[in-house]
C-alpha cells in the first residue's frame, strides 16, 4: 500500500497550522509559534511540527520555576515533554518512584497539548487541511487529512 503527500503546501494550508497554534496558545500562552521538523517530509500520514515555547512561561503556567541547571540556557532547551526543565523534575535514578510519577504527569500534560493541537487541526475547514493519498485494499486511491503531530518543544532562545 503506497502513501503519497504533496509537500508543497499552499499559503492557506500553512495558515491553517498558524490558526491551530494560535488557538491552542490561548489556552497555553507559553506557546509562541511553530516550525516544521527537519524530517517532516519523511512521513506521509503525520505532519510533524515543533512548537516554539518560552520555558520561563511554561514554569509560571505550572506554578513552578525552571531547574537552576537550565535557567541560564547554557544548552538549547529542546524536549519532547513540556515539563522536562522544571524544578520539580527529580534528578534521580531512572527507576525511582518519584521519577516515574513525574514522568507520568509530564507525559499526561504534554498529551493534553498535543491532543488539542491534533483535534483543533481536524476541525479546520477542508481547504486549510493537508491531505495525503493512499491506495485502498481494493486498489482505489483515497484521500485523508494528515494528523498534525507535535514532535518537540523548542525554547524561544533555541530557534
Amino acid at each position: 500500500m503506497t502513501h503519497t503527500r504533496n509537500n508543497e503546501f499552499t499559503d492557506k494550508q500553512k495558515r491553517g497550522i498558524d490558526l491551530v497554534v494560535k488557538s491552542v496558545a490561548k489556552k497555553y500562552p507559553f506557546i509562541k509559534g511553530w516550525e516544521f521538523t527537519k524530517n517532516f517530509k519523511d512521513y506521509t500520514a503525520h505532519l510533524y511540527i515543533n512548537l516554539i515555547v518560552d520555558f520561563d512561561e511554561v514554569a509560571k503556567f505550572y506554578n513552578e520555576t525552571l531547574h537552576p541547571a537550565y535557567a541560564e540556557r547554557k544548552i538549547p532547551l529542546i524536549s519532547s515533554l513540556i515539563k522536562t526543565f522544571l524544578s520539580s523534575n527529580p534528578i534521580l535514578r531512572f527507576d525511582s518512584p518519584e521519577r516515574d510519577e513525574f514522568f507520568e504527569k509530564n507525559y499526561n500534560d504534554t498529551k493534553k497539548i498535543t491532543n488539542l493541537i491534533s483535534s483543533v487541526y481536524k476541525s479546520l475547514p477542508e481547504d486549510f487541511l493537508i491531505y495525503y493519498n493512499y491506495e485502498s485494499w481494493d486498489g482505489t486511491v483515497k484521500k485523508s487529512e494528515v494528523d498534525l503531530s507535535v514532535s518537540d518543544f523548542f525554547d524561544v532562545t533555541a530557534v
